[in-house]
């Protein structure tokens, strides 16, 4: 009856059992740009409960809703992975996806444009096809090729990572061509904007003992130490031997 949508199950549900229910909704052309769908279930011996957090019998999700893009054009999405640890005094690395999800192919030149946070400077940019430069802390990263429907392509920027970097540091990117320009803005959800937070930590220090070979003085404490090491040794070994 109206959004109440109710599913029955005859069979009773064994300990530890599962069971599962699929439901396919038409989603209206003016739905919000999110969505919310609450559950709960029961039976006869442990009732439904009300919906909110953390109660057992209850699920909710939350979905966003996005616009069909329009017929023949590319739809660019893209993904950004921090590589590995961020150590301060030392280097790190993005990877970053581009896949068309749209209807065409893209067309003219395909850009990037990474706005590195600061305490990360600019070293390098690597992918096939790709042409990477920086301006300040602006990375632009270009590709010529068109990018047909369904494919990917992606480019690994790396970065060196100051002694003063911040404990956590955010790196947003966009994506578009002259057919599916980039969003003015990066936002949660927005296609063609990516953003990843990676935390920062010190390098690990370790202590080593090191003897200059070059100073007389260093190899003469060295050589004394050993003898005494050594004497101490025999001494010890005559003892246990005249027991």
């Amino acid at each position: 009856m109206g959004q109440l949508v109710t599913c029955t199950n005859g069979a009773s549900l064994a300990v530890s059992g599962t069971t599962q229910v699929t439901i396919t909704v038409a989603i209206a052309a003016n739905a919000p740009s999110t969505v919310t769908n609450t559950a709960v279930v029961g039976s006869a011996n442990d009732p439904a409960p009300s919906c909110t957090p953390f109660v057992d019998g209850c699920a909710t999700v939350t979905t966003p809703v996005s616009d069909p893009p329009p017929p023949n054009t590319p739809l660019l999405t893209l993904t950004k992975t921090a590589n590995g640890s961020f150590v301060r005094g030392s280097t790190g690395s993005y990877t970053l996806v581009v896949t068309n999800s749209g209807t065409a192919a893209t067309t003219g030149v395909l850009t990037i444009t990474d706005t590195l946070p600061t305490g990360l400077t600019y070293g390098s940019g690597i992918g096939t096809g790709w042409s990477c430069s920086a301006s300040g802390q602006d990375v632009t990263c270009t590709y010529s090729n068109a990018l047909a429907i369904g494919a990917s392509t992606q480019v690994t920027i790396s970065v060196e990572i100051a002694l003063n970097a911040l404990s956590l540091v955010t790196n947003t990117a966009v994506v578009g061509s002259p057919n599916d320009p980039p969003p003015t803005s990066c936002t949660p959800l927005v296609d063609g904007c990516a953003a990843a937070t990676t935390p920062v930590s010190d390098a690990q220090i370790s202590e080593v003992f090191t003897v200059p070979v070059n100073n007389p003085l260093a190899l003469l404490l060295l050589a004394l130490i050993l003898t005494w090491l050594a004497h101490a040794y025999r001494s010890n070994n005559m003892r246990s031997k005249g027991r």
